[in-house]
């Protein structure tokens, strides 16, 4: 094809396929221009117009073959155009979610006819763990990490907390998937421990405790995780949770569900684990022995730079263009 810069068209879940699109003309203006169309919320004429000019249309973090109806209607419309469109190369980004609900579906046979019409678009994992998933479900991807801005702050703004502090995240509509209940049974156990949840009100406990605080939605994470000692993020299924990356950029120490270099691991619901391992921490830091997680925090800015990971998957889009040309 030649080209210098391409037009990358991101549809799908409104707040990722905008995150993405901030990031691709932040850090790779260069190689791409990039533009983004919110499902549920497009203007039908708007979608057509920008499907027909794009030279790669990727659709993020929503699923093909749900059954809903407007889902279904999607489904058609997206592989209608593919004959209106055909220059175009035409993809999906897996980036967590998306993927686990498909699993679920596809073990159960309630996919609808659309999904297996996806195998001939390009697939895009949106972490290394990903790659296997996908083969179940008959699809072979390549492992593009999904990017992330990272913390900004130097290695002098690293407070650490006097007092042990926990950290997680806790939607009020999804607490059993983020670890709801083994936090709290935690912290039934641990009463000498500081629990702060973000992300949720704590509607769905019944008998509240006097040591875990729920918060709510938060706009600036960055004080909860600078008065914490630990984050948590207990999940069935991820991809590389951002609180695990902001964990380790500002080294925290992290327990997680799955193996990351540079954290605790510990499975999804297995409590007595969570608990000897945060009371590991906790003894520990009263004996003065619980550092900041420094090691955590380079293999965090050397892996994980938002800007390297943006132009990485900004490359492999390229030369799928490029390819398909």
């Amino acid at each position: 094809m030649g080209k210098d810069t391409i037009k990358v068209l991101l549809v799908g879940q409104p707040y990722w396929t905008n995150h993405l699109c901030t990031l691709m003309n932040r850090y790779a203006s260069d190689m791409v221009t990039g533009d983004y169309v919110p499902i549920p919320g497009a203007k039908p004429w708007g979608l057509v117009r920008r499907l027909c000019q794009a030279d790669l249309i990727l659709r993020v973090g929503f699923r093909p073959g749900m059954r809903k109806l407007k889902t279904r209607v999607f489904d058609m419309f997206w592989h209608a155009f593919h004959s209106v469109n055909a220059k175009a190369v035409w993809g999906y980004y897996w980036i967590g979610s998306d993927l686990y609900a498909t699993i679920r579906d596809y073990r159960s046979h309630t996919l609808t006819w659309f999904f297996s019409k996806i195998h001939n678009d390009h697939h895009l994992a949106g972490a290394q763990w990903f790659r296997e998933e996908l083969k179940e479900i008959g699809i072979s991807g390549s492992v593009c990490l999904f990017p992330d801005e990272l913390p900004v702050t130097g290695s002098d703004d690293l407070c650490w907390p006097r007092d042990f502090g926990v950290l997680s995240y806790v939607p009020d509509p999804s607490y059993v998937f983020y670890g709801g209940e083994s936090l709290l049974r935690a912290a039934r156990v641990l009463p000498h421990m500081r629990f702060d949840i973000v992300g949720g009100t704590g509607k769905w406990v019944e008998n509240p405790l006097p040591n875990v605080r729920f918060h709510g939605w938060q706009t600036n994470l960055l004080p909860f995780f600078m008065d914490s000692t630990v984050m948590v993020r207990l999940v069935p299924h991820d991809a590389l949770g951002g609180m695990v990356r902001k964990a380790l950029t500002l080294a925290r120490h992290v327990i997680y569900s799955y193996s990351i270099p540079f954290t605790r691991h510990v499975d999804w619901q297995d409590e007595e684990a969570l608990i000897q391992t945060l009371q590991e921490l906790y003894e520990k830091h009263v004996k003065g022995q619980l550092a900041p997680n420094l090691e955590g925090r380079e293999y965090a800015l050397r892996e994980w730079n938002g800007a390297v990971l943006t132009r990485n998957l900004t490359n492999t889009l390229m030369k799928l263009v490029q390819t398909a040309s």
